[in-house]
């Protein structure tokens, strides 16, 4: 194999492949290389951490065709980092070496290419998503993804077809993001996706993909990135079942991203870290916020309606008296953030039961902290 390709270019592709990479963790020495590949004018490059499988191509001139080959992935990326124009790439025996204008470079290429893992076969096409869908996925709903190995479907994110559209889940037990997007599938089809291979579909940034799945694995394919990896084999939670009937709120309030946003990040540094909650007392009139620091005998205390300034909150259907409603201001953070839309409504449902936030296409449900 005899190739030229400009620098830059494969230094972009390989640092797609890099989150696959695991140094010093590692578990085979092949895992730690980087497979070479020709398909007419276009070198794939492949990479693995064992579970998943990427590959990504560029065009290069091609001199001299030739087997498949695998070389160390850092000292390749390395080199393409800090060297620029064009690179002229071969094969020896046992090295690659990369010729430039500034010298030669070889590198070791001892193992083979057939020792690589492969994309593992995905039969099924699921749907098509455009790039747009797959960074929303990633922004709006895998940030509420559990860490709890102990309960691995919820480490991924839910991906839930059917004839309308598809919903995109993500619920670690305190918050539960729902992301919802037209793509429609004639049959109902359900896959929980992990979280590393969004991150790869995210980094990867194509104009379309092709999703599919089968055979206990889960693929996206565009024309210059196909990513495959197993699909969590563990059956998710009835989403479903604990969303409240929005006809049982005992209130809405509507407010801006901006306003939450700056009334979470206050009470985070007024909130004790060991026992970090915000209060928002819900009254006819202003809602007022409270966060209080044992440790420091701190206390904010905030109204929605600054002095001389229209109330920042709009609530309705209130029946009188009093409620209270204590977030984790961290969170309830997250929540707005990850709305689809600057203008945000909240429905209250009590002090002991979930609350809902909702813009655009998004909802998240917000556990609320008990109060004594």
């Amino acid at each position: 194999m005899k190739i030229t390709v400009d620098a830059g270019l494969l230094a972009r592709k390989l640092a797609l492949l890099a989150p696959l990479m695991r140094g010093e963790r590692i578990i085979l020495p092949i895992l730690d290389c980087v497979g070479l590949s020709l398909e007419e004018t276009r070198l794939w490059l492949q990479a693995s951490d064992g579970e998943t499988v990427m590959r990504v191509a560029l065009d290069v001139s091609v001199q001299k065709a030739g087997d498949p080959r695998c070389v160390p992935f850092d000292p390749l990326l390395k080199l393409a980092n800090t060297i620029k124009g064009p690179l002229t790439i071969q094969f020896n025996k046992q090295a690659l070496v990369v010729k430039s204008e500034r010298g030669d470079y070889k590198v070791g290429a001892k193992y083979d290419f057939d020792d690589m893992p492969f994309l593992r076969p995905t039969p099924s096409m699921l749907a098509t998503l455009s790039g747009q869908d797959a960074e929303a996925i990633k922004e709006r709903v895998s940030w509420a993804c559990s860490q709890d190995e102990l309960r691995p479907a919820m480490t991924g994110v839910l991906f839930d077809f059917d004839s309308d559209g598809m919903t995109a889940v993500a619920t670690d037990a305190h918050a539960m993001a729902m992301l919802r997007l037209p793509i429609k599938r004639e049959e109902a089809a359900q896959v929980v996706v992990p979280i590393t291979l969004l991150r790869l579909v995210h980094a990867a940034r194509v104009e379309t993909w092709i999703m599919t799945e089968g055979d206990g694995a889960v693929g996206f394919a565009s024309r210059e990135v196909e990513i495959t990896g197993r699909k969590i084999d563990a059956r998710y939670p009835q989403y479903r079942q604990v969303i409240p009937p929005e006809e049982a709120a005992q209130c809405r309030l509507s407010f801006s991203k901006d306003w939450i946003d700056g009334v979470c990040a206050r009470a985070k540094m007024y909130a004790d870290s060991d026992d970090q909650k915000m209060v928002l007392h819900l009254q006819e009139g202003p809602v007022i916020v409270k966060a209080e620091s044992r440790g420091w005998e701190a206390v904010m205390e905030e109204s929605s309606k600054p002095k001389e300034s229209e109330d920042e909150v709009t609530m309705t259907g209130w029946g009188g008296g009093e409620g209270h409603l204590a977030l984790h201001p961290v969170l309830a953070r997250k929540a707005a953030r990850a709305c689809a839309s600057d203008t945000i409504t909240m429905q209250y449902h009590g002090e002991a039961r979930a609350s809902v936030f909702e813009g655009g296409s998004v909802k998240v449900l917000v556990m609320p902290i008990l109060l004594k």
